[in-house]
């Protein structure tokens, strides 16, 4: 009797992870979100590399346009640094799109400016 009720309760165990497992919906591509996280973190990573005592790096990009597969953004990098000093410069990026992925043909900083 203990064996059949710990099969059935193995058994009923088993199809509840079946149930919860199921194939969600698959999102759509959305390159100029894609694009955003792809200056983040490109940003992020030249900004902590060329720069010391980074405690946070925040991009915002302003505009987005495309010709083709070819995307061009602007927008603002803020950093700050580890004593709590707030420092803000420009970008200016180049990507391609290829499928849905992107080369970062070109990512100009300007020199973050203490406010």
């Amino acid at each position: 009797m203990k064996r059949v009720l710990v099969f059935l309760l193995a058994l009923s165990m088993v199809l509840a992870l079946c149930a919860c497992g199921g194939g969600g919906k698959k999102t759509q591509f959305n390159p100029q979100e894609a694009l955003k996280r792809e200056i983040q973190a490109d940003a992020a990573v030249y900004i902590k590399f060329n720069y010391s005592n980074v405690k946070n790096v925040m991009v915002s990009v302003t505009t987005i346009n495309n010709d083709g597969d070819v995307y061009t953004a602007k927008g603002k990098v803020t950093v700050i640094d580890d004593y709590g000093d707030k420092y803000i410069g420009n970008f200016d990026a180049k990507y391609t799109l290829n499928g849905e992925s992107f080369t970062k043909n070109k990512l100009d900083i300007s020199t973050p400016k203490k406010q």
